[in-house]
């Protein structure tokens, strides 16, 4: 049974007491709207001011009293019925349920189109077979595994039919750590529920480059129907960890990198690569055409590299941040500071970080030295400070 616990928290200005509950998540199928404090909504969208710390987790034991409960607290805080409550419950706050809660949440509060106003689809996969890897395992121990992976393959595309049929899910998050088998499954249950996902983010904390020789693979029919999948797909989130060369070409996101090029309707692309190879050719073959907003981290790139992405995107970029990203010469970051301000018509740039492989200290901009900038300017007068940050200034302390 789920534990639950009470804790306080102030609600907008007012800072009515209401009770939080929290139970430990047996299901792996989450929502959440991923942010842990977020202030009040403009009163236009009629979200008004709500509990900015509210934070609720449901599990799958909870009874229907529970959720009564739940719901009778937001309510109270919130001073809302019907369409503005859900709007408030869902918009402003962060949530945890499972697919089983959602429904009761409806059938308890009448409103069968509540979850529509949930923003994030968050599968954690991390946990799920992290105590499943194959390497010493008995015939009879691997025969239970696999019989456990085709159960939880099952659940899972159930549980995405279900919350897309309610209309729920506009933010697919992938989490994993060593299991490679996680993406074989949520790549075929989304293909099997029909799930289209309107943002995504994929997060991998380590990788166990040994357990992705032989791991399965998603066929090349069922890549090829990845293009339904990502027919919404507007922002895209990637969270790379540090792999050798051996292993990248294995490694199970690859998979779903190559087919997320037919995202045509991306608009925001934030990278994390942590010195993952390949992520160059990544950048280059999406078919991104109305990409506007493009985020780099953690990145080792070669000028031409990066040079060669900053003009596949020329014509449509109008952000640009790169953060601690390496380039392989020193006046590699004169180049593309001269790429931007001559080929390009961005409204905001940040550079934060950045340095080259011989010094592997910052690089400095402008006769001030800067280590890091944004800018928020029309195009001339982006122009003109750009200009301004390709002043080689001498060394000094």
């Amino acid at each position: 049974m789920a534990k639950r616990r009470a804790k306080r928290a102030n609600v907008g200005r007012n800072t009515h007491k209401t009770n939080k509950l929290n139970h430990q998540q047996s299901e792996k199928v989450l929502i959440a709207d991923g942010s842990t404090a977020v202030t009040a909504v403009n009163t236009k969208n009629f979200l008004g001011n709500v509990a900015a710390e509210l934070h609720i987790a449901i599990a799958e034991e909870c009874d229907d009293k529970e959720l009564l409960s739940l719901r009778r607290a937001c309510r109270k805080s919130a001073e809302d019925t019907s369409d503005v409550f859900a709007k408030r419950f869902f918009a402003t706050a962060r949530h945890c349920l499972t697919a089983d809660s959602i429904k009761k949440l409806c059938d308890i509060t009448g409103i069968t189109w509540i979850a529509r106003h949930i923003e994030t689809l968050d599968i954690d996969i991390s946990r799920r077979h992290l105590d499943q890897i194959m390497k010493g395992k008995s015939q009879e121990e691997q025969v239970q595994i696999r019989a456990k992976r085709v159960k939880d393959l099952k659940r899972l595309t159930e549980a995405l039919q279900r919350l897309s049929t309610l209309g729920a899910g506009s933010i697919l998050v992938l989490h994993a750590f060593h299991s490679t088998v996680d993406f074989h499954c949520v790549g075929t249950a989304l293909l099997r529920s029909n799930h289209a996902p309107r943002k995504l983010r994929v997060e991998l904390v380590a990788v166990d480059g040994t357990s992705m020789i032989n791991s399965p693979t998603l066929s090349s029919e069922d890549l090829g129907r990845f293009g339904r999948v990502w027919r919404r797909l507007e922002t895209l989130d990637l969270d790379l960890p540090y792999v050798y060369d051996f292993f990248a070409s294995k490694h199970p996101i690859m998979q779903l990198v190559r087919v997320i090029h037919s995202a045509s309707s991306l608009k925001s692309l934030s990278v994390k690569a942590d010195g993952f190879p390949g992520v160059a050719s990544f950048y280059k073959t999406l078919g991104a055409t109305h990409l506007r907003t493009l985020e780099m981290k953690d990145e080792e790139l070669s000028t031409a590299e990066l040079i060669k992405i900053l003009e596949h995107y020329r014509h449509s970029l109008r952000k640009l941040s790169l953060s601690n990203v390496t380039l392989d010469r020193p006046d590699g970051w004169c180049a593309v500071l001269q790429k931007i301000r001559d080929d390009m018509q961005l409204e905001q740039l940040s550079v934060r970080e950045v340095d080259h492989h011989e010094s592997g200290i910052p690089y400095r901009f402008g006769a001030e030295r800067a280590r890091e900038f944004s800018l928020n300017l029309q195009p001339s007068a982006m122009s003109e400070r750009l200009t301004e940050l390709l002043v080689v200034a001498p060394f000094s302390d």
